[in-house]
């Protein structure tokens, strides 16, 4: 089974897949530094943390609640 994992800001809620992982198998987006990067750019000064399809706690008592995904920059 494999876990997808996302680099999200909490402040605004939008993500962006940074890619999966399964026991012998590891799956990464086709340009990941650069879209990850842009990502980062845009949403820089605001939280941002690696959030995952499987168990979205981001703090004690607190999940993470998606409220749309970052459409990839060409």
């Amino acid at each position: 089974m494999s876990v997808a994992y996302y680099l999200a800001c909490l402040e605004i809620g939008q993500y962006i897949w940074v890619g999966d992982l399964a026991p012998n198998v590891q799956t990464i987006p086709e340009n990941p530094s650069g879209a990850i990067s842009r990502f980062a750019l845009a949403h820089r000064g605001k939280a941002l943390t690696v959030v995952n399809d499987t168990h979205a706690i981001i703090d004690e008592g607190a999940e993470w609640k998606a409220l749309s995904k970052e459409r990839p920059v060409s």
